[in-house]
Protein backbone atom coordinates (compact mmCIF):
# COMPACT_ATOMS: atom_id res chain seq x y z
CA UNK A 1 0.00 0.00 0.00
CA UNK A 2 1.30 3.57 -0.92
CA UNK A 3 1.69 6.51 1.05
CA UNK A 4 -0.74 9.50 -0.02
CA UNK A 5 0.25 12.48 0.97
CA UNK A 6 -1.77 14.47 3.23
CA UNK A 7 -3.47 17.61 3.42
CA UNK A 8 -0.65 20.44 1.82
CA UNK A 9 2.15 17.67 1.90
CA UNK A 10 4.10 17.12 -1.22
CA UNK A 11 5.03 13.08 -1.61
CA UNK A 12 7.68 11.57 -4.41
CA UNK A 13 7.38 8.41 -5.90
CA UNK A 14 9.55 5.37 -6.64
CA UNK A 15 9.85 6.14 -10.36
CA UNK A 16 10.42 2.32 -10.35
CA UNK A 17 6.95 1.37 -8.51
CA UNK A 18 4.96 3.79 -9.86
CA UNK A 19 6.65 4.71 -13.56
CA UNK A 20 5.55 8.35 -14.73
CA UNK A 21 4.74 8.70 -18.46
CA UNK A 22 5.48 10.67 -21.55
CA UNK A 23 3.76 11.82 -24.81
CA UNK A 24 4.48 8.67 -26.35
CA UNK A 25 2.68 6.94 -23.76
CA UNK A 26 -0.10 9.03 -24.17
CA UNK A 27 -0.16 8.43 -27.75
CA UNK A 28 0.42 5.08 -27.42
CA UNK A 29 -2.60 4.07 -25.09
CA UNK A 30 -4.39 5.95 -27.42
CA UNK A 31 -6.21 7.55 -24.45
CA UNK A 32 -7.73 10.64 -26.47
CA UNK A 33 -9.41 8.31 -28.69
CA UNK A 34 -10.43 6.01 -25.57
CA UNK A 35 -11.68 9.10 -23.55
CA UNK A 36 -14.37 10.31 -26.68
CA UNK A 37 -15.27 6.94 -27.18
CA UNK A 38 -16.20 6.49 -23.82
CA UNK A 39 -18.00 9.74 -23.00
CA UNK A 40 -18.28 11.32 -26.42
CA UNK A 41 -18.03 14.95 -26.06
CA UNK A 42 -17.63 15.21 -23.07
CA UNK A 43 -14.13 13.32 -23.17
CA UNK A 44 -12.16 16.02 -23.88
CA UNK A 45 -12.10 19.91 -23.82
CA UNK A 46 -9.52 22.71 -24.30
CA UNK A 47 -9.08 25.04 -21.44
CA UNK A 48 -8.59 28.55 -23.52
CA UNK A 49 -7.86 31.93 -23.22
CA UNK A 50 -7.32 34.03 -26.31
CA UNK A 51 -4.04 35.32 -24.94
CA UNK A 52 -2.54 32.14 -24.33
CA UNK A 53 -2.03 28.62 -25.78
CA UNK A 54 -4.88 26.29 -24.77
CA UNK A 55 -4.26 22.98 -22.71
CA UNK A 56 -6.16 19.89 -23.34
CA UNK A 57 -7.76 17.99 -20.35
CA UNK A 58 -8.59 14.76 -20.88
CA UNK A 59 -11.90 13.64 -18.87
CA UNK A 60 -10.95 9.56 -18.90
CA UNK A 61 -7.37 9.06 -18.51
CA UNK A 62 -7.25 5.90 -16.63
CA UNK A 63 -6.77 4.00 -20.24
CA UNK A 64 -3.43 4.80 -19.64
CA UNK A 65 -1.40 1.93 -17.37
CA UNK A 66 0.40 4.17 -15.44
CA UNK A 67 -2.75 6.56 -14.10
CA UNK A 68 -5.13 3.29 -13.94
CA UNK A 69 -2.39 1.60 -11.11
CA UNK A 70 -2.13 4.65 -8.87
CA UNK A 71 -6.07 5.28 -9.34
CA UNK A 72 -6.20 1.23 -7.98
CA UNK A 73 -3.82 2.37 -5.32
CA UNK A 74 -5.38 5.69 -4.42
CA UNK A 75 -8.91 3.40 -4.49
CA UNK A 76 -7.38 1.09 -2.16
CA UNK A 77 -6.33 3.74 0.75
CA UNK A 78 -9.14 6.42 0.28
CA UNK A 79 -11.78 3.74 -0.11
CA UNK A 80 -14.25 5.67 -1.65
CA UNK A 81 -18.24 5.78 -1.46
CA UNK A 82 -19.76 4.38 -4.79
CA UNK A 83 -20.94 5.72 -7.22
CA UNK A 84 -18.49 8.26 -7.24
CA UNK A 85 -15.17 6.56 -6.90
CA UNK A 86 -12.13 8.47 -8.32
CA UNK A 87 -12.02 10.24 -11.43
CA UNK A 88 -9.14 10.91 -13.45
CA UNK A 89 -8.51 13.71 -15.85
CA UNK A 90 -5.12 14.49 -17.73
CA UNK A 91 -3.77 18.16 -17.95
CA UNK A 92 -1.33 18.20 -20.95
CA UNK A 93 0.08 21.86 -21.66
CA UNK A 94 2.20 22.31 -24.99
CA UNK A 95 4.08 25.34 -23.86
CA UNK A 96 5.12 27.69 -21.07
CA UNK A 97 2.20 29.93 -20.54
CA UNK A 98 -0.61 27.66 -21.64
CA UNK A 99 -4.21 28.36 -20.15
CA UNK A 100 -5.06 26.49 -17.09
CA UNK A 101 -7.23 27.34 -14.28
CA UNK A 102 -6.63 30.35 -12.07
CA UNK A 103 -7.21 30.19 -8.34
CA UNK A 104 -10.15 28.35 -7.82
CA UNK A 105 -11.64 25.72 -5.30
CA UNK A 106 -12.40 21.44 -6.46
CA UNK A 107 -15.55 20.58 -4.83
CA UNK A 108 -14.04 16.98 -3.99
CA UNK A 109 -10.40 16.28 -2.60
CA UNK A 110 -7.97 16.05 -5.37
CA UNK A 111 -4.67 14.33 -5.64
CA UNK A 112 -2.72 16.23 -8.45
CA UNK A 113 0.24 13.42 -9.73
CA UNK A 114 2.93 15.10 -11.85
CA UNK A 115 3.89 13.06 -14.85
CA UNK A 116 5.93 15.18 -17.27
CA UNK A 117 7.55 18.19 -17.09
CA UNK A 118 7.20 20.75 -14.17
CA UNK A 119 4.26 22.61 -12.95
CA UNK A 120 4.23 25.38 -10.08
CA UNK A 121 1.52 24.81 -7.55
CA UNK A 122 -0.04 27.77 -5.12
CA UNK A 123 -2.06 26.60 -1.92
CA UNK A 124 -2.52 30.39 -0.07
CA UNK A 125 -3.80 28.22 3.24
CA UNK A 126 -0.90 25.52 3.17
CA UNK A 127 1.24 29.01 2.18
CA UNK A 128 2.90 26.88 -0.59
CA UNK A 129 4.28 27.83 -3.64
CA UNK A 130 6.21 25.16 -5.46
CA UNK A 131 7.15 23.51 -8.48
CA UNK A 132 6.21 19.39 -8.46
CA UNK A 133 8.87 17.48 -10.45
CA UNK A 134 7.92 14.42 -12.24
CA UNK A 135 6.93 11.29 -9.90
CA UNK A 136 5.36 14.01 -7.20
CA UNK A 137 2.02 14.64 -6.01
CA UNK A 138 -0.02 16.84 -3.63
CA UNK A 139 -3.18 16.29 -1.95
CA UNK A 140 -5.89 19.41 -1.84
CA UNK A 141 -8.59 19.04 0.16
CA UNK A 142 -12.16 20.07 -1.44
CA UNK A 143 -12.62 23.76 -0.78
CA UNK A 144 -9.31 24.73 -0.36
CA UNK A 145 -7.82 27.79 -2.73
CA UNK A 146 -5.24 26.43 -5.44
CA UNK A 147 -4.07 27.33 -8.72
CA UNK A 148 -1.32 25.83 -11.01
CA UNK A 149 1.08 27.60 -13.31
CA UNK A 150 2.25 26.22 -16.34
CA UNK A 151 5.89 26.62 -17.14
CA UNK A 152 6.65 24.46 -19.87
CA UNK A 153 5.26 21.09 -21.34
CA UNK A 154 3.63 19.09 -19.26
CA UNK A 155 1.47 16.46 -18.20
CA UNK A 156 -0.38 16.21 -14.98
CA UNK A 157 -3.16 13.78 -13.70
CA UNK A 158 -5.88 15.04 -10.96
CA UNK A 159 -7.45 12.27 -9.03
CA UNK A 160 -10.39 13.59 -7.53
CA UNK A 161 -12.35 11.86 -4.70
CA UNK A 162 -15.66 12.01 -3.94
CA UNK A 163 -17.01 12.70 -0.26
Amino acid sequence: MIKLPREGEIVEYDIMTFPTFNWNDLFASRTIEKSIESLGDEGIRLIHDKEKLPTLVVHDATHIPQVNLMRQEIRHVRRPTKPFDVNCHAYISFARNSDVFGFHEDVDDVYIWQCYGTTDWEVPKYNIKNTLLPGQMIFIRAGVEHRAIVTGPRISVSFSIGT
